[in-house]
């Protein structure tokens, strides 16, 4: 299991990994993707089943972009809490509301809502060929001040920056943390090339 489960990246690349959880609306996804675009900067996406009905542009924006769009469950409950055949039923219903907006869409990754697994989960998800990455930092989310400050100040080769796209913080503070990211040297990148 220890291969199929991510904190970070490499100590020694002056790389760090933006992802962004749950879902938001067509407004605030889009936002978050312009500033990435706009700097050249990439990410990943860990949506759950929501995101397709409310923000299917986005998603299909997320994809052309060349982001990456991980799994963040169906209806992000708590994995260690549902019984086997409770995580398989999330996961095919997640993958038949994808399937209608990204039709053939490879998943490579996913992330467990809130971070919580066990044993069992983290079998579960690994037999379905998935990676679980999990994060080293988080934004925090709470305003757009704190999140620039959190995200800034402990920037360090190799980080996993989790943050939110439905926190106002958060989409409000992106432009700002990528270009002072890239000011201080980092290459920003998707979990994809980002863990190289």
């Amino acid at each position: 299991l220890y291969k199929t489960e991510i904190f970070s990246g490499n100590p020694n690349r002056k790389v760090m990994m933006l992802s962004f959880d749950d879902y938001g609306s067509e407004d605030q996804v889009g936002k978050i993707l312009n500033a990435l675009t706009k700097y050249g900067a990439k990410a990943s996406f860990f949506v759950n089943g929501p995101m397709f009905t409310y923000a299917p542009n986005a998603v299909k924006r997320i994809i052309s972009e060349g982001h990456v769009l991980g799994i963040h469950s169906n209806n992000h409950d708590i994995f260690p809490k549902l019984t086997s055949d409770q995580i398989d039923n999330d996961f095919c219903n997640f993958l038949s509301s994808s399937e209608k907006v990204v039709p053939g869409y490879q998943y490579k990754y996913f992330r467990f809502p809130y971070g919580s697994r066990n044993e069992q989960s983290r079998w579960q998800v690994a037999s379905w060929g998935l990676v679980n990455v999990m994060w080293s930092d988080t934004s925090g989310g709470v305003s757009a001040v704190s999140s620039y400050n959190e995200v800034v100040s402990r920037a360090a080769n190799g980080k996993i920056i989790l943050m939110h796209m439905e926190r106002q913080g958060d989409v409000e503070a992106i432009e700002s943390i990528v270009i002072k990211l890239l000011q201080l040297g980092y290459s920003l990148e998707s979990i994809e090339t980002g863990l190289r």
